[in-house]
């Protein structure tokens, strides 16, 4: 039975995500404007996700996390890889690692170059960027310190993170005082978006300080099947399956769709646009030919370096010394600090593989811990790992139906290391990270010892050969509803899809390359930026 909801909303936003959230946040500033923002997940409540710590046992937490994975990757011997995406009010954002990188300037000049619009240059998105930052007094003096999202180095840094800035800097990398901007290389702490202890999401940061507002509405545990579009390609609504029943919500003014890299794609081609041989296949009459979604699909990719220390001081030591489990729960409780407060990545790298240029490719995430890769499973052994991220794959993927069911998964294919520059640079990077466990205070006070890949491993084939076997997502995807000016764009710089009226992407989807760094925080810029084209937008439709 379909249920009729008309008159409901000026505008819907899909997806309570990071970029939904602040979307709802900044558009019901007008109180003449209702805003209606869906989320196919609960809130969220659970208090793991406030907990910075907890981040991995939501990794695979069926209720909040959408839990997919990837098709057959080729280049991998055939393995599938397990892609976690958010399923709460906060979306990924309420359960990532929580490490704040805008990327390099380049990244921007370059989506600049490739979208014809100097407003996404590095230049242009600064003050975006500073809208969302707050980071602090002795931080990248670049980074904003009045916006919205707090930003904090990790409390207190501990010996082992110490010690791998150490080792850093005994084999000549800079020690940098943040490493929020790619841009050059070096070691040191991240910035996390972590405050007093308590992780800081877009939900908690913009869209739940502003709920009280009468012209904005929440609905939760509501899965969008489909946007509804006139005969002239308008959006009027949505179509949402709720409690098994399916229900029409109208738009006034339009529909605007944050549902992330993945769900974008897939309900826009569930609602008629997109290749129109694929949307045959599936069953869907084609509304929109746009050949370019859920193309274009990029995703770092990262490996893991773990070395066995001679010290018990690792977190892989706690979990095996209830006590210390105790002492860790009272000072979270009490103080919000130790082990407790960790997230992602306690310190990290931008190295370079190429002597020549010193503009970073790759990535490293410290942790003072080694894990068998799921959850709380941490080895029997003192360890911790090092994990080796790609900063600029040229491997490309795309999201497909599988159906034109909503509760479908759709295919995931993002062709990791199908590129053969990705799989140099790849293992140069295993082999600069190498140098950092053999280097003191690694290789003399702890007496590291190579886990993985090993002494066995040491040629260029053995070292693919065990990222193949043992790589994994790093959670960034993007791209997949590119923006741009050339045929293969999906929606143009004001977040509008070709070919339609009052309908909008605004989330990863529509980054046209992946920044070298962790994405949340582009995410954020983005969206900040969006919400300004949308306000300009519907300001002259009222016009």
């Amino acid at each position: 039975m379909l249920i009729h909801e008309q008159d409901n909303a000026d505008i819907i936003i899909v997806g309570a995500g990071t970029a939904g959230c602040v979307l709802a946040a900044r558009l019901s500033e007008d109180p003449n404007l209702r805003v209606l923002i869906v989320e196919a997940g609960p809130m969220d409540r659970n208090p793991w996700i406030h907990i910075p710590v907890g981040f991995s046992r939501l990794l695979h937490h069926k209720r909040l996390n959408w839990c997919y994975e990837t098709v057959a990757q080729a280049s991998l011997g055939g393995r599938q890889i397990f892609w976690p995406r958010g399923k709460t009010v906060g979306g990924s954002g309420a359960i990532n690692g929580m490490i704040w990188v805008r990327g390099a300037p380049e990244d921007y000049n370059c989506w600049a170059e490739q979208t014809g619009d100097k407003r996404w240059s590095w230049e242009g998105v600064q003050g975006d960027f500073k809208t969302c930052e707050a980071a602090p007094s002795n931080a990248d003096e670049r980074l904003g310190r009045e916006g919205s999202v707090v930003l904090a180095p990790p409390k207190p840094l501990n010996d082992l993170a110490k010690a791998f800035i150490e080792a850093g800097e005994n084999i000549g990398l800079p020690v940098r005082s943040d490493l929020a901007i790619s841009d050059s290389i070096g070691i040191g702490e991240y910035l996390t978006t972590v405050h007093n202890g308590v992780r800081v999401s877009a939900a908690t940061a913009y869209l739940k300080p502003v709920l009280g507002r009468k012209n904005l509405t929440l609905m939760t545990d509501s899965l969008v099947a489909s946007v509804e579009l006139d005969k002239d390609k308008t959006a009027t609504g949505i179509r949402i399956r709720h409690k098994s029943k399916d229900r029409l919500f109208g738009a006034k003014q339009g529909v605007v769709m944050s549902g992330g890299a993945i769900n974008s794609p897939q309900l826009l081609m569930l609602s008629g646009i997109g290749d129109g041989g694929h949307l045959r296949a599936n069953g869907i009459e084609t509304v929109v030919h746009l050949a370019g979604v859920g193309r274009n699909l990029q995703d770092h990719y990262g490996t893991r370096m773990i070395a066995r220390i001679s010290e018990p001081i690792t977190v892989n030591d706690d979990f095996r010394r209830p006590w210390r489990l105790v002492k860790h729960g009272l000072n979270y409780a009490f103080r919000r600090r130790g082990p407790m407060t960790i997230g992602g990545a306690v310190a990290g790298a931008y190295l370079s593989t190429e002597m020549e240029n010193k503009t970073p490719d790759i990535q490293i995430h410290f942790l003072p811990l080694s894990s068998r890769g799921k959850g709380w499973s941490f080895h029997s052994f003192s360890g911790v790992t090092a994990n080796v991220c790609q900063l600029r794959p040229r491997s490309r993927g795309h999201i497909a139906l599988r159906s034109s069911d909503p509760e479908s998964p759709p295919d995931i294919n993002p062709n990791y290391l199908s590129h053969v520059w990705d799989q140099k640079t790849h293992v140069e990077g295993l082999r600069l990270t190498r140098k950092l466990f053999e280097a003191a205070p690694f290789s003399t006070r702890f007496s590291a010892r190579e886990e993985m890949p090993g002494p066995d491993c040491m040629n260029d084939e053995e070292l693919l050969d065990y990222a193949r076997a043992n790589g994994s997502t790093v959670f960034h995807p993007v791209g997949t509803c590119s923006m741009g000016q050339d045929k293969n764009a999906v929606v143009d710089t004001e977040f509008r899809v070709r070919g339609t009226n009052k309908l909008w992407v605004a989330d990863a989807s529509v980054i046209p390359n992946i920044p070298s760094g962790n994405t949340n925080a582009a995410v954020m810029m983005l969206a900040e930026k969006a919400s300004v084209s949308l306000c300009g937008d519907l300001k002259n439709e009222r016009q």
